[in-house]
């Protein structure tokens, strides 16, 4: 997708931004905290470790139960995430290596975002062979707790807290948030919020993009979510839907719609009253981002003028 494709969908709610910074925050600061722990002989204190000074730690030599789950989409992604989310996304391009992950292929992000801070979860091919790249040295060790029987590792540069497995499991410096997330991996207390609407989403595994959203009140409607897709024909997709959309943002993605063929887009518009479901479709990309940029300005301004 073009940057300036990106650009629109990071407006679009800003999740595409959140997992974004996410992504830059890993690399950046995926640190053990070192400090002295009695249960910790190897343990350094904190004041003793250059910044600059980093070490590999195979994931395979932390202790504890592995977070394990696969997800295909976004109604699969939220059965894994705590209630409560304002906004939740999957970035499924591939190519999200990072250098804080020696070994690892991560193929797919979900990300989610709470007043306590962000969940965020990091699919690869494989754990096997995988390490995480740390601040400290040698001879120092980390610092963790455990929450039924899973490792939450203290990340210390930007505060945030690790559990290992396939999928990593990172979440903000929050121990409260953690055992939510932890709670929600074994199926306790998950997000149920957004069940609905996305029970109107159709089950499609091969997209770039995913993303759903509570918009703020005075938005013109209440939830909305996303989808971009790149199928295997040559056929770029947009779904876009609406939770109780009003009268004036249906009118104005109907008059959008009526100008589809000429800008070289495909419209199919749905309204079953309580989601407003909408599909753009081209075999051409140039266009497709080009009206799925026009579409989304417009929707965008009804997210504008809630602030």
């Amino acid at each position: 997708m073009a940057d300036e494709g990106k650009s629109k969908i990071m407006k679009f709610g800003a999740v595409l931004f959140i997992i974004l910074m996410i992504g830059s925050l890993f690399v950046a600061s995926v640190a053990l905290l070192v400090n002295n722990n009695p249960d910790n002989p190897n343990a350094t204190n904190v004041t003793n470790v250059s910044s600059n000074t980093t070490v590999t730690v195979p994931m395979s030599e932390i202790p504890g139960k592995d977070v394990n789950f696969t997800y295909s989409n976004l109604k699969d992604g939220v059965k894994h995430l705590p209630s409560g989310a304002s906004q939740v996304a999957i970035l499924n391009e591939g190519n999200l290596n990072s250098s804080s992950l020696p070994g690892a292929n991560v193929t797919k992000m979900m990300v989610a975002y709470y007043p306590l801070g962000i969940v965020s979860y990091y699919s690869m091919e494989s754990k096997e062979n995988v390490s995480i790249v740390v601040l400290g040295n040698n001879s120092s060790g980390y610092q963790y707790d455990v929450y039924n029987n899973y490792t939450m590792i203290i990340a210390n540069s930007v505060p945030q807290i690790v559990t290992p497995g396939n999928p990593i499991l990172l979440t903000s410096y929050n121990v409260d948030l953690a055992e939510r997330a932890l709670d929600a991996v074994d199926g306790k207390n998950i997000s149920t919020e957004y069940d609905f609407l996305l029970s109107n989403a159709d089950n499609v595994t091969d997209f770039e993009f995913a993303a759903a959203l509570k918009a703020p009140e005075g938005s013109g409607y209440e939830q909305s979510y996303q989808r971009t897709s790149n199928f295997s024909n040559g056929t770029y997709q947009l779904e876009l839907m609406f939770l109780n959309a009003n009268s004036s943002l249906k009118q104005d993605v109907n008059n959008r719609a009526l100008n589809g063929s000429a800008n070289g887009v495909t419209y199919k518009v749905n309204d079953n009253n309580s989601v407003f479901k909408i599909y753009v479709e081209s075999s051409n990309k140039v266009s497709f981002e080009s009206e799925m940029n026009n579409l989304l300005t417009i929707t965008d301004k009804y997210l504008e003028s809630a602030n």
